[in-house]
């Protein structure tokens, strides 16, 4: 059997009530077979070890997936969007549930998942965020202040053909009856529709150092840490974005790109990480691909 030789990261957003069974899975073989590293360890990970972190900050992280990471004593970090949290109290857990004192319905039940629709109460609220620091074993880190996109393009896409088609994986919204491609906040020049122009660079500058400050300042002040770590919303970001994020303090930049972590690694601007899949063989797959720098390597050429 080949060694384990690489590191990853795996990410999860959402742990619903149909995900219980499979991340329990989850996490108890991520204990039995891997050294489960905190996000802290970044620049001394051993072989073979796996770091877990969970992007947006919605309320199941609390509700759902706490409970059963404190299960396995796994440590794991969320990264807030920060402008969504509120001070709203501590709800029910299935720790609750486990105890009897609440039904799994009774438990709250999850929205939609969609930023322009989601209601406050879809995310964790800052009184849960103490509840899991406490622990020791929960971490938080920055995913910027809002999710929001921009409009990145000044060329109307035509609805009435088979362009919406292609643009699956795209992004795009609409502007009265028309429709722009769009972008994360955190990549690209803005393109503001109702000047008809591009921002400047100093509007984009004064922009992005502002949902950067935003974000820092609310985590610090709950949190009593300054956070260092950054991840990319929806994986999209440019240079431009990584030089002002190193000038409002952070060090760490997370995508959603494919890729290992040996004890050699040292681009903190462009940390990769793996996407967890609630289906088991294709879980297993990921793990037993990104646990090995041969077969990785040979994926990501081929295959990514």
């Amino acid at each position: 059997m080949l060694n384990t030789d690489s590191s990853y990261i795996l990410f999860f957003h959402r742990i619903l009530p149909g995900n219980l069974d499979i991340f329990s899975w989850q996490m108890e073989f991520l204990k039995k077979n891997k050294n489960i590293a905190s996000i802290y360890e970044i620049e001394n990970l051993k072989p073979g070890s796996v770091i877990i972190t969970f992007d947006d900050g919605f309320f199941d992280n609390f509700v759902y997936a706490y409970p059963i990471l404190s299960k396995y004593n796994i440590p794991a970090t969320i990264f807030l969007s920060t402008a969504y949290l509120k001070e709203t109290g501590v709800r029910k857990t299935l720790n609750d549930y486990y105890n009897e004192k609440i039904t799994l319905e009774q438990l709250q039940q999850p929205g939609q998942y969609d930023f322009k629709k989601l209601k406050s109460d879809e995310f964790l609220t800052w009184e849960e965020v103490n509840v899991m620091l406490r622990s020791g074993l929960i971490s938080f880190e920055s995913h910027g202040f809002t999710h929001f996109s921009h409009f990145i393009d000044n060329k109307l896409i035509d609805k009435n053909n088979n362009n919406l088609r292609k643009l699956k994986y795209l992004n795009f919204k609409y502007s009265g009856n028309e429709i722009y491609k769009t972008s994360s906040i955190f990549k690209g020049k803005e393109y503001l529709v109702n000047e008809d122009r591009f921002e400047t660079d100093t509007e984009r500058e004064n922009r992005l150092f502002a949902n950067f400050n935003k974000s820092m300042e609310l985590l610090q002040q709950h949190t009593c840490k300054k956070p260092q770590h950054f991840c990319w919303p929806w994986g999209e970001y440019d240079k431009f974005a990584i030089n002002i994020g190193k000038k409002t303090g952070f060090k760490y930049f997370y995508t959603t790109n494919k890729g290992t972590i040996q004890q050699s690694f040292n681009n903190w601007d462009e940390i990769p990480r793996i996407s967890a899949s609630f289906n088991k063989k294709t879980f297993l797959k990921r793990d037993y691909v990104f646990s090995r720098k041969k077969f990785a390597d040979f994926y990501l050429k081929f295959f990514n």
